[in-house]
Order: C-alpha cells, then sequence, then structure tokens
C-alpha cells in the first residue's frame, strides 16, 4: 500500500511539472478540444489524399503463460490508391510477406514459404478491408489510416482524451495525445505542420490481455498523393510460387 501511494505521489509531481489540466479531462470521461482537433485534423487530411506510400517499424508485445514479454519486430511499407487500390509489403525475422488489392482480390504471398491464396473482395477499400479483417484475420499496417473517413474509426469507443503535449518523432515537431476505451488505451504523435498532420507514431496498450502487451508503430518516409500504376497493386505470382486456400477466422478459431 505505501509503495502504490509512493509511486502515485511521484506521478502527481511529473504530471503537474508537464501541466496536469489535461489529465484531469481524461478522468472525469471527457475528450478534450485539444486532443479532438487534432486527431480530426489529421484525419480530414488523410481523407484528402488520393494516394499516399508510408514505411512503418512495428513492434508487438507477446506475454507469455509465464507472465514473462517478448518484443516481436516486424517492418512494413503500405501504398494506397484511393477508392479501390492497397499494396503492403511486411517482413519480420521470420517471415517475409505481400498483401494485394486490386479492387477485385485480395491475395497474400508468403514470399518465403512460396505459397499464396486468392479471394474475391469488395469493390472498395473500406469493405474490403473490413472482410479482409473479419473473414481472415488479415490486416495490413497502419490499416485505419487507409478508410475514407478515419475518424469515425478512430474515435469510435473512446472515452476520454486529453494532449499530453510537444514531442518530437524523428526529428519532426508532433503533438502527442492519449485516448481511452473500454479496454485499451493508445496513444499517437500527429506532425504539428498543420499544412501535413501526417501520424508519425501509434502506441496502442490491450488491458483485456493479462500484462496489458503494447503495440508500437513509428511511421515514416510519408509520401502524399504519389504516382502509383495500377500494376503496383496487381499480384503476379512467381513461377514457381503455390496457390492455396485462405483458411477463414472462424476455422481457425475452432481449431484452437
Amino acid at each position: 500500500m505505501f509503495r502504490k501511494k509512493s509511486i502515485h505521489v511521484f506521478l502527481f509531481i511529473v504530471f503537474m511539472a508537464c501541466g496536469s489540466a489535461p489529465v484531469f479531462a481524461a478522468d472525469i470521461g471527457t475528450i478534450s478540444p485539444m486532443a479532438e482537433e487534432p486527431l480530426r485534423r489529421m484525419c480530414d487530411f488523410m481523407s484528402s489524399l488520393k494516394s499516399f506510400a508510408l514505411h512503418t517499424e512495428n513492434s508487438m508485445e507477446v506475454v507469455l503463460k509465464t507472465g514473462q514479454k517478448l518484443l516481436l519486430h516486424r517492418s512494413g511499407d503500405a501504398r494506397v490508391r484511393r477508392p479501390d487500390k492497397v499494396r503492403a509489403d511486411m517482413e519480420d525475422d521470420r517471415v517475409k510477406q505481400q498483401f494485394y488489392y486490386d479492387g477485385k482480390n485480395i491475395t497474400l504471398y508468403g514470399v518465403n514459404a512460396g505459397f499464396y491464396a486468392t479471394v474475391p473482395a469488395p469493390p472498395e477499400i473500406d469493405e474490403a478491408m473490413d472482410f479482409a479483417l473479419e473473414e481472415f484475420n488479415l490486416t495490413a499496417p497502419m490499416v485505419e489510416l487507409m478508410f475514407n473517413s478515419p475518424y469515425e474509426r478512430l474515435i469510435e469507443g473512446v472515452v476520454s482524451g486529453f494532449l499530453i503535449g510537444e514531442s518530437k518523432i524523428d526529428g519532426v515537431a508532433c503533438l502527442h495525445l492519449a485516448f481511452r476505451e473500454k479496454d485499451i488505451d493508445w496513444q499517437i504523435w500527429i506532425e504539428k505542420d498543420p499544412a501535413h498532420p501526417f501520424p508519425r507514431k501509434m502506441v496502442i496498450t490491450d488491458n483485456l490481455v493479462e500484462g496489458s502487451p503494447q503495440f508500437t508503430g513509428v511511421i515514416g518516409d510519408w509520401k502524399a498523393n504519389p504516382p502509383l500504376p495500377d500494376d503496383l497493386f496487381v499480384f503476379q505470382p512467381p513461377e514457381n510460387a503455390r496457390k492455396i486456400d485462405f483458411l477463414k477466422k472462424k476455422d481457425r478459431d475452432e481449431k484452437k
């Protein structure tokens, strides 16, 4: 009890030094305009782009049954052309994958294994990405940013939000925001320049899982409205690649 109280006092002093008013706003279940406005500005900017490209460096904590945490790393490149094109290349220490959506089909190609699977998909990004996640548990890096209205996706379920302050990510001045949902806490760093308020970092804490593992994504190498040709999004199977069927999410869950 004494230890918990001393930690609480220490954190109180730290937040007082940083400016504690936003924290109090979050505690009473409100979304501060100082957090809501830059989030909406970022989302409106992303919605306005006809195409974009980004690079991410992601880390994910995995909690073992012993309580020990492991940190897994993955890098990714995503290219999006609205309304119906997505290409993502993902790589970690074990797996290299390519994700294609060409407006008609979704394809996932395991480069190391030489296997690929293709399934017909809805004709626009929003429906196609929902379909990929719900049916096959497939997703692309920073998929929330690909939707036509990312603000609605991000703010759904949020019960509080506040501005922590200003921070730099890879030397870029950003606004650091924090939000809370029922089972998830998440933070986002948004580039301060109103001309291009790109998201530069996200941290998501899953409070529903014991140990509260975190996902961290640092986003860079942004390109706004680059020319992206059709053939970039069309999968051409290599000569020795073998086609297999997707395992549906419900079938995978039943096997567990």
